[in-house]
């Protein structure tokens, strides 16, 4: 018998490629339409798990009238002693750590005030404007700011990453090469940044564009307070100053008391009694909506006056040793001390976000 010639035809290369491509973009669609719902669910467990460590660090406390120096992730979490346990494994954040622009870490974790206290920090890819910070303390919990800024630099990096911003493109210069600190003793988070004042050095930033509405923030340890000297020191220790001596804040010598006072200058002067003790670090926030100037340390309101001169588009430094070329080195003005978690925004924080900066060490 002989069969006949089949009449069917294999499928022609066009014809594979046009079902190839339907089915790679059928893919992708559903990828990236599932993409938020994958990061909700990672989110989810990321607040999940900070509700478990605020109770079990809460059960921590009871007993032992201080909360953990540190906690390990995946390890228990139990009494110094040993006996009580508090937590079988400590969580680890859900993978991929940065979503939607997150650092690339695991929960950030930091026993202060002598284990009086801790901050529980966090970060969601699905905020309302994005990614957000969330933070955790005794009292609760709290979204860091996530206003439009300058830069925020967080100095958690190496090399080449450490003077870059999380927010946008403006990243600090580093003049007269100070030292970049890593231990965590001497940091708030991660790593800082120590001046020496018989050197001349500073940190710097273009600030790309005026503004009356501003938020400066930043940590400062006094490492050495020098009292004033005739022909090198002068009676003032400058901590931070815009472009044109617009806006700054400084530690100016009181002759009386023998001793610096924290005070800032918008026009006029502000003085507040603060005399900053050495090797004690302090939350440093100001702020201008354009009509009142004020000044927070440590998360409270420190003083006040009516708002003066906008702080202009320039070089704006913490320190007070100018790149040859810019302005004259004014050594009078040198700072010692460390620098951690320097902000910039363009707004004016609320009461409520700069206690959020404090109390989360950000």
């Amino acid at each position: 018998m002989t069969l006949a010639p089949s009449s069917r035809r294999g499928f022609t290369l066009i014809e594979v490629s046009v079902v190839v491509v339907i089915v790679v973009t059928l893919s992708l669609v559903a990828f990236y339409s599932l993409r938020p719902v994958r990061v909700a669910s990672r989110d989810a467990k990321r607040l999940s798990d900070v509700h478990t460590l605020q109770t079990a660090l809460s059960q921590y406390y009871e007993r032992n009238s201080f909360y953990p120096t540190f906690i390990t992730p995946g390890s228990a979490l139990v009494s110094p002693a040993g006996g009580a346990k508090y937590l079988d494994t400590i969580p680890s954040n859900a993978l991929p750590y940065n979503d939607n622009g997150c650092l690339n870490r695991d929960y950030s974790y930091k026993s202060i005030s002598g284990g009086a206290s801790y901050i529980l920090s966090t970060c969601i890819g699905k905020g309302e404007k994005g990614s957000e910070i969330i933070v955790a303390s005794p009292r609760g919990l709290a979204k860091a700011p996530n206003a439009a800024s300058v830069g925020v630099w967080r100095l958690n990096g190496s090399g080449d990453t450490l003077a870059q911003s999380e927010t946008s493109s403006q990243n600090l210069s580093f003049y007269g090469e100070p030292a970049i600190e890593s231990d965590t003793a001497n940091c708030i988070e991660g790593s800082c940044v120590t001046l020496d004042s018989s050197i001349g050095q500073s940190l710097s930033v273009n600030v790309p564009q005026g503004s009356s509405t501003y938020t400066v923030a930043f940590w400062f340890k006094a490492n050495a307070l020098r009292e004033p000297e005739e022909e090198t020191y002068g009676p003032e220790r400058q901590l931070f100053d815009s472009a044109e001596d617009k806006v700054g804040i400084s530690l100016l010598w009181n002759q009386d008391e023998s001793k610096y006072f924290l005070h800032v200058w918008n026009g006029s002067l502000l003085s507040t009694s603060l005399s900053p003790e050495i090797g004690t670090y302090y939350h440093i926030v100001l702020t201008s909506d354009g009509t009142t100037l004020k000044l927070y340390v440590d998360g409270s309101l420190l003083a006040s006056k009516a708002a003066g001169p906008s702080m202009i588009a320039g070089t704006a430094i913490w320190g007070d040793a100018w790149p040859s070329g810019q302005t004259p080195t004014r050594q009078s003005r040198y700072t010692d001390g460390t620098f951690d978690e320097m902000r910039i925004y363009t707004s004016a924080l609320t009461p409520a976000q700069v206690n959020t900066l404090y109390l989360s060490g950000l």
